[in-house]
């Protein structure tokens, strides 16, 4: 009997400790929360090439803020800057100042010098560059650090009543992933393909400008390099023959013309000349109102101021043959040096 009156004495003092135990616990643990360190923590995101992307910047385990200052630093080469909108944190001074291409330095203070408490900063927006092929946007690409001494946060010292503690919170960075792009292509030529060299189709996606090229055959219509001229069949008496046009880039043939028959009315006269020649036994060299005449490489008789055309690829150096006169004399001929009148010839019977 006197033990069970020992034990309930007792019961009512393990309660007590017991309710002190926790009482300690629920102490310690709000005082391990206030001791936590404030950190930066700036989110994360994703898009597509081309596309924008906003990301926040808060303040965590905030003991009381009344100013920060904090920079980013971006490749301008893979992100522009957009803009930044205030957070619920120090708002009503809030700058965003750019400088130069690649920072930009985030600001605010309580004009009072109060503190504030709460968490987002700022939020900032950012566009992917459309020509990016990174699959991350991080590190040296997209970062924020505290710029010389411009920047650090005033928060509330601890263990004391509206006492500023400048401090450079440890930052969680950023980190961009890019997501693959559904590429919408329109194709281009930027070079075009001719009868002698190939050309170039250029296909460029709308959406973020990623492009790739495909080489385009030869086009064997579209000639270049100008044209030149080369007898295909030459003249007669009887037939007419027959000039190609030729493209000087490809050497194709793009078409003809004829050339008309020799002078029929030239041989009569020439055979006439000749008879003359042979009865007052002159030489034929003698007659003033004949002669040979080359320019280029034609080759034409001028018998009383009418023409007629021998040959169109004569060798305006040397050059030998002889012409059909009909009724049994023919003309011979032999051309020697660059001289423009050409007396070197002679007609005789077959």
């Amino acid at each position: 009997m006197q033990n069970i009156n020992v034990k309930t004495k007792l019961l009512p003092i393990f309660f007590i400790v017991l309710l002190m135990f926790g009482l300690f616990a629920c102490l310690s643990g709000a005082a391990l929360a206030e001791e936590a360190e404030p950190v930066v923590y700036a989110s994360s995101g994703h898009g597509k090439a081309g596309e924008t992307v906003t990301l926040t910047v808060s303040l965590e385990n905030n003991p009381g803020l009344s100013s920060y200052g904090i920079t980013l630093w971006y490749d301008p080469s893979k992100l522009t800057y957009e803009f930044a909108k205030a957070g619920e944190l120090l708002p009503l001074m809030f700058t965003a100042v750019k400088r130069g291409d690649d920072k930009v330095n985030f600001n605010s203070v309580n004009f009072l010098g109060n503190f504030e408490t709460g968490s987002l900063l700022f939020s900032f927006t950012l566009t992917i560059k459309g020509d990016v092929t990174d699959s991350v946007l991080a590190g040296d690409a997209l970062k924020f650090i505290y710029d010389d001494n411009r920047d650090s946060f005033a928060v509330l010292e601890r263990g004391t009543i509206n006492k500023p503690e400048n401090v450079l919170p440890d930052i969680t960075q950023p980190v961009i992933t890019i997501d693959p792009c559904d590429h919408v292509y329109v194709g281009e030529v930027t070079k075009v393909p001719t009868c002698v060299e190939e050309g170039v189709m250029t296909y460029t996606c709308s959406k973020c400008g990623h492009s790739y090229t495909e080489v385009m055959v030869k086009d064997s219509s579209n000639h270049v390099g100008g044209t030149y001229e080369k007898v295909i069949t030459e003249p007669t008496f009887d037939t007419e023959g027959l000039m190609g046009i030729y493209c000087s880039g490809c050497n194709a043939l793009l078409s003809t013309e004829p050339i008309l028959k020799l002078d029929t009315t030239i041989t009569e006269l020439l055979q006439s000349i000749t008879r003359d020649v042979l009865n007052a036994k002159k030489g034929f060299d003698d007659l003033n109102n004949v002669n040979l005449v080359l320019t280029g490489k034609t080759l034409t008789l001028v018998v009383d101021g009418r023409e007629i055309v021998l040959s169109t690829n004569a060798n305006n150096k040397n050059q030998s043959g002889q012409i059909d006169l009909g009724d049994g004399y023919k003309l011979v001929f032999d051309i020697k040096g660059n001289g423009s009148n050409v007396k070197e010839f002679s007609v005789i019977k077959k």
